[in-house]
């Protein structure tokens, strides 16, 4: 079974990682992808069974190259689709939701697939802050291109002023879209991780969980 879709994928544009609670610009973008029957690259299986108690096997993945944080997002959304109609569980769609959290926060308990698990309920770009309310917000419409990734481990070492910097940075990008902005990021990622981005305008550092991956943006038109 192969299927193309054009479906809408949650992206963290901006937000450096740090170990304090700073927003998170959550943007919704469309893309294509195409599901095909493999093994995917994440094996939820156990914990799914964990957290329904029912065994359901399934085999469903994406093909494409999207961001990681974004790839295991979407792909758990479909496996647990593919496993709730595949076995004709008797779960409401809050039910669903709640098992997609328990799955996310055993795997990874992060924030950044948090922010991106709440975009994708609300499918919406927000800016996201843990234990606050999410806010909706217009952004850009954009294509995405991964390049490539370098992995990372997130300081604890960052004074203030720096943390604070960080922080306006995403509340600056959902206010209005700024190429600055994106410069102004960039060269904190290669101020802080020494990770080095080209000057350009359409070349973007973001945060990727275990990564900070490069993406490569266009068509931007405002929403």
């Amino acid at each position: 079974m192969q299927r193309d879709l054009e479906i809408n994928i949650p992206l963290c544009f901006s937000g450096i990682p740090t170990i304090v609670n700073n927003p998170l610009l959550i943007v919704n973008i469309k893309h294509k992808i195409r599901l095909i029957d493999r093994k995917p690259r994440i094996d939820i299986s156990k914990i799914f069974k964990e957290a329904t108690g029912f065994e359901c096997k399934f085999n469903i993945d994406i093909e494409n190259n999207l961001p990681f944080s974004s790839y295991y997002v979407i792909i758990t959304k479909f496996l647990i689709d593919r496993a709730i109609g595949t076995c004709e569980l008797p779960i409401t769609l809050d039910e669903e939701n709640e098992i997609m959290r328990m799955i996310d926060d055993a795997l990874y308990d992060s924030e950044l697939i948090r922010a991106l698990r709440t975009a994708q309920f609300m499918n919406s770009s927000i800016l996201y802050r843990d234990n606050e309310d999410p806010v909706k917000i217009s952004f850009p419409s954009l294509k995405i291109r991964v390049l490539y990734s370098f992995p990372i481990r997130i300081r604890d070492d960052l004074d203030n002023s720096i943390i604070h910097t960080l922080g306006m940075i995403p509340v600056k990008f959902s206010e209005k879209f700024s190429p600055d902005l994106v410069n102004l990021e960039n060269g904190l990622w290669h101020s802080l991780y020494s990770i080095f981005s080209p000057y350009t305008n359409n070349w973007k550092i973001i945060w990727d969980l275990n990564w900070a991956t490069f993406i490569e943006f266009s068509n931007l038109v405002e929403v």
